[in-house]
């Protein structure tokens, strides 16, 4: 009696500590939730904000019935605009995790062992897209675009398509505008379509997109200032000119680092710069974004375009990118 008397004090005592040991739901469903057809479509704008719309089909693969599914997203700046269940609406949350933000898609009723049922999202970001920024010759208006994908279930049949701003064509100041190569590209006779056709992705796996693209901001102009186009053309051709001369001194001027300001860069810019300055010229690229608490997509596209001008170098160590301010030694 004595030894059962011990046994029962002993289990009395550790189950509170066993029952603590729960598997997060976001990673139980991993194993018991797979995702069939999903197709992801992104919608630029020219304000820089990003409409995306995602189904699927949701597949149980578990032995109970499940009441929710889970989607991770990599913005941090998500709103669900509408979310649906076998077409009927349902009231999905979201919530915003370590850089990036989680999603929860009540099931009406639940979903049975087996079972599956069609889901559809429309959400909206505006930390996809960098701010525009003027071409060096001043015709164009260039932006970026970049989204990492990472699910927490695995992605079937998965396709994924990003359509440009009406009138937007790949930026030619970039050697790669476009990560990965496109399955396929068309157009719907106003904007650019780039599709990947991706198969299968496993849950924790992730695949990245990048784009870099060119608005016409010079025909924006033209037409703006159409009753005074002579006049402007003029202004427009000097300016050109001023702009031609003078940017090479100006991206000499923000290679040095000591203590002079940052010019000809836009905000953004400027504080990874000063950040960067504050840590004595380099630093790891997860310190910037977890000092200046933005999300790691955002701080990849303006590194990117920091690099591609020659103000910033970003080097491999280890499983992390240092990157170091690059001064002009000729200044």
């Amino acid at each position: 009696m004595k030894r059962i008397g011990l046994i029962l004090m002993t289990f009395l005592l550790l189950f509170p500590v066993a029952a603590s040991f729960q598997i997060p739901v976001a990673l139980a469903q991993t194993s018991i939730v797979e995702f069939d057809s999903v197709d992801i479509t992104a919608i630029l704008s020219e304000s820089g904000t990003t409409t995306m719309e995602i189904t699927a089909a949701i597949h149980n693969l578990g032995p109970d019935a499940i009441t929710n599914v889970m989607l991770r997203v990599d913005s941090l700046t998500t709103q669900i605009l509408a979310s649906q269940i076998e077409g009927q609406d349902a009231d999905a949350t979201a919530s915003i995790e370590d850089r990036y933000t989680l999603i929860q898609l009540p099931i009406l009723g639940g979903l049975a062992s087996n079972s599956s049922a069609e889901m559809k999202l429309e959400l909206e970001m505006t930390d996809l897209q960098t701010d525009a920024a003027t071409s060096f010759d001043g015709v164009y208006l260039l932006g970026d675009f970049i989204f990492y994908v990472r699910p927490l279930a695995t992605f079937r049949n998965f396709i994924f398509r990003v359509i440009l701003p009406e009138g937007a064509t790949l930026s030619q100041e970039t050697a790669g505008p476009l990560f990965p190569r496109a399955s396929e590209n068309y157009t719907d006779g106003a904007s650019l379509i780039f599709l990947w056709n991706l198969g299968s992705l496993q849950a924790g796996q992730e695949q990245a997109f990048i784009i870099r693209y060119q608005l016409p901001g010079a025909a924006t102009l033209t037409q703006a200032f159409l009753p005074c186009s002579s006049l402007f053309l003029l202004l427009g051709g000097f300016l050109g000119a001023v702009i031609v001369l003078v940017t090479p001194r100006v991206i000499r001027r923000v290679r040095q680092i000591g203590s002079v300001r940052f010019v000809g860069v836009t905000n953004e810019e400027k504080e990874i710069l000063e950040t960067i300055k504050s840590k004595g010229g380099s630093c790891s690229q997860k310190e910037l974004y977890t000092d200046l608490d933005t999300s790691q997509s955002k701080i990849s596209i303006v590194l990117a375009g920091l690099e591609e001008r020659g103000l910033v170098r970003r080097f491999r160590e280890g499983r992390e990118n240092i990157i170091h301010i690059v001064e002009d030694t000729n200044s």
